[in-house]
């Protein structure tokens, strides 16, 4: 699926590549804030209520939930570089300039 993606962005024009590139950036990033929200609900509720994890070894809950956030918000601040900067994962050429 992926070289098939690739065949057909890199049959569009610049100017349409790089506003489907632009909105697949800001769809991504507004996931990813989504998902920082929403670990966030998870982590502070299992922070509040103390739940304890058993599994190999007792842990209390909110550890298990701890890295979510900050990744999830790494990977929002990693589209709105790539947004910035009018990097491409298409094709690894970026769709405003052109190729030699």
């Amino acid at each position: 699926g992926h070289v098939a993606v690739e065949s057909l962005v890199s049959a569009l024009a610049p100017g349409v590549r790089r506003l489907l590139e632009s909105s697949i950036y800001l769809l991504c990033i507004a996931a990813s804030l989504l998902f920082v929200y929403y670990s966030w609900q998870v982590l502070s509720s299992a922070w509040v209520s103390g739940e304890r994890d058993i599994r190999a070894a007792e842990l209390p809950r909110w550890v298990l939930f701890a890295v979510m956030p900050p990744g999830f918000l790494l990977i929002a601040a990693e589209f709105v570089r790539l947004l910035a900067r009018g990097e491409s994962y298409f094709g690894g050429e970026p769709a405003s300039r052109p190729s030699v």
